[in-house]
């Protein structure tokens, strides 16, 4: 998992920033972060579930509490094309709840309408968490999809694997 500062993609289009991101979506809730070093057995779990290699021994997690709940808030960066784009995920009960594009340095014409976003909401990790199955293919963002998916996938199996930490 990457640590993202979206003040460093140069070139980015900047939709929302990390701080705008918790700012809207968890107004008045405490928010603690966690830097997670994961062992070679969560690794090696995630990696099960995700269905690729993980790079990263580091996961940075928030945790907002709200008087609805937990939440857990991640953010990702993934390559789409050459440039990179960077997600929002946000998981409450193991299930997604919201996936937020923060920036994205391709053209704007590559990224998927909202609602295709809004298909991630309720889902869990699964054999048909995928591009094809239970999320449709995009027509002109593929790429962006492929990349989206990739990202949602692991910081699901990254969260499945750490959530007694």
């Amino acid at each position: 998992m990457l640590a993202i500062c979206l003040s460093g993609f140069a070139n980015a289009k900047v939709f929302m920033t990390i701080d705008q991101s918790i700012v809207k979506y968890f107004p008045g809730c405490n928010i603690k972060q966690n830097n997670i070093f994961l062992t070679e057995e969560q690794i090696k779990v995630a990696q099960a579930e995700a269905g690729f290699q993980i790079e990263s021994k580091i996961l940075n997690q928030r945790i907002a509490t709200c008087s609805n709940g937990l939440s857990y808030i991640y953010f990702d960066a993934q390559i789409v094309r050459t440039q990179q784009a960077a997600l929002m995920v946000i998981i409450r009960e193991d299930l997604i709840s919201r996936v937020e594009l923060l920036s994205f340095n391709e053209p704007e014409e590559y990224i998927p309408k909202r609602k295709w976003y809004e298909q991630f909401d309720n889902k869990n990790l699964n054999n048909k968490l995928e591009v094809g199955h239970a999320i449709p293919h995009v027509a002109g963002a593929t790429l962006t999809s492929k990349a989206t998916l990739k990202s949602v996938r692991l910081i699901l199996a990254l969260h499945k694997a750490t959530k007694n930490e």
